[in-house]
Order: C-alpha cells, then structure tokens, then sequence
C-alpha cells in the first residue's frame, strides 16, 4: 500500500479491544462515539436485544435450579463452559 501511496480511513466502534494509540502508515483510524453502536447499526441492536435476552434466560434458569441447593449468593457457581453453552 506504501508503494502505491493509497490511503485507507478505517472506522471501528469504540470497543476497549481496540487500542486507540495504535499507529499505523497509510491508515487512519476512526472510533465511532461511545454507546452509538445500537444507533448506527440498528440490525444490531434487535440481534443484541435477542442474544440479551436468550442468555438471561439461561442465567436465571441456572439460578432458580441452583437455589435449592445454595445457602447464600456465593454458592451459585457459573462456569465458563456453561455459559459457552448457554451462547
């Protein structure tokens, strides 16, 4: 891209995975503003409203069915496999 002296403008949402001190040759990075993401991309916001709610499904089903056998709060164990399942 240096050889042929193109410019690339690339957007990226305001995510913490993206480092906003990167710096790069030949590109320019844009961050779209905080919280603007359900905005600009409204196929987004009904796939995240949907995927919200799909996982608190699984969640409060997980606590209901873990209540029974828990004293307190802290004996409620969520695993990283089960919530791998529950996405």
């Amino acid at each position: 891209m240096q050889k042929q002296k193109r410019h690339i403008l690339l957007f990226l949402e305001n995510a913490p995975v993206h480092p906003p001190d990167v710096q790069l040759e030949n590109i320019k990075l844009k961050f779209s503003p905080p919280n603007t993401t359900a905005k600009i991309q409204p196929m987004d916001q009904r796939g995240i409203r949907a995927f919200k709610a799909y996982y608190r499904r699984h969640l409060v089903k997980h606590i209901i069915t873990s209540a029974d056998i828990a004293v307190m709060a802290d004996d409620i164990n969520i695993i990283a496999l089960d919530v791998v399942y529950w996405i």
